[in-house]
């Protein structure tokens, strides 16, 4: 378990005028629909129930709240961004690290019309009964016996629902996510925890998915490269040919096809900036002097922040 660190007794006094005091600054890059003064308070929550969130410096807590007005998350922790405690080699200070939660991810594609709707991320194990092919005509078929014994992760998937009402997946094999596991900053982080190694698997194939959708929504692609920085992995140089398996690798055979559950159309939403036409305008945050996460030695910070 990493140390604790002795946190002054006015830190949170101090760190709560000092975000009060930039309330402006997050409102002009914070898209319509976002309460900022909420979020100000949502962190400030979060930083007092949590010692080495509030022993991070000052600077990479602002940081956090400018990212969250930026990418328009409306909860921290799942469906939003995590604040994660990380320290820098560099500096030798603590810093909080805006990671955002894969469900985060899904929601504002939602959000930004960039798909309709998805199911929960799915992990595949040896024993299930699974198919995928990629080409004109894709598949994706997946059986499981909940009472029995699934045998260990092989491959993970996400469906989702277009725009145009077609059915979507990204899957990944065991091969493809354990580069991505091994590349990353957070390698000895979240990956390491054994309570977030399933989670893990499923954040990866949602980034993953994510590359489908870039260059549709300035937001989702700000949003996609501060988790790419945080981690320090680029989705798009790890990516490889899908990895089909052969009949009978893992006990493959076709299931029956079940009725599709019709989705409900999304509601009306903010900030959309479609392909083909002009991006909406918004304002850059402030520059900062330096990112953490970005290009700092981190060292994953053990205890995880509360859930």
């Amino acid at each position: 378990m990493a140390e604790q660190r002795q946190v002054p007794a006015n830190r949170y006094d101090t760190l709560k005028a000092l975000i009060e005091s930039q309330a402006g600054k997050f409102a002009e890059v914070a898209p319509e629909y976002l309460n900022v003064k909420r979020i100000t308070r949502l962190v400030l929550a979060s930083v007092s129930r949590n010692q080495d969130v509030l022993a991070c410096t000052p600077e990479s807590v602002l940081l956090f709240c400018m990212k969250m007005c930026e990418c328009g998350f409306e909860a921290i922790g799942p469906g939003g961004a995590w604040p994660v405690p990380f320290w820098n080699n560099k500096t030798n200070k603590q810093e909080v690290v805006f990671i955002p939660d894969y469900r985060g991810l899904l929601n504002q594609a939602v959000r930004f019309q960039m798909i309709r709707d998805y199911d929960a991320p799915q992990i595949v194990r040896a024993k299930d009964v699974f198919r995928v092919c990629h080409g004109l005509h894709p598949i994706l078929e997946h059986e499981i016996q909940p009472m029995a014994d699934r045998g260990e992760m092989i491959g993970a998937y996400i469906v989702y629902t277009k725009n145009s009402g077609e059915r979507g997946f990204c899957y990944m094999s065991r091969e493809e996510i354990v580069k991505i596991k091994n590349n990353s900053k957070a390698k000895s982080g979240p990956w390491a925890h054994k309570d977030w190694e399933e989670r893990m698997w499923c954040k990866t194939v949602c980034r993953r998915a994510m590359n489908t959708f870039q260059g549709g929504s300035k937001r989702l692609d700000k949003i996609i490269k501060h988790d790419d920085d945080a981690v320090g992995v680029d989705f798009d140089a790890t990516k490889q040919l899908p990895n089909i398996d052969s009949p009978g690798k893992h006990n493959i055979r076709k299931p029956k096809r079940g009725a599709e559950k019709e989705k409900p159309e999304a509601g009306p939403v903010e900030d959309v900036d479609r392909p083909g036409e002009a991006p909406a305008s918004e304002t850059s945050p402030p520059p900062a002097s330096r990112e953490p996460g970005a290009d700092d030695d981190l060292e994953f910070n053990e205890r995880m922040p509360e859930r």
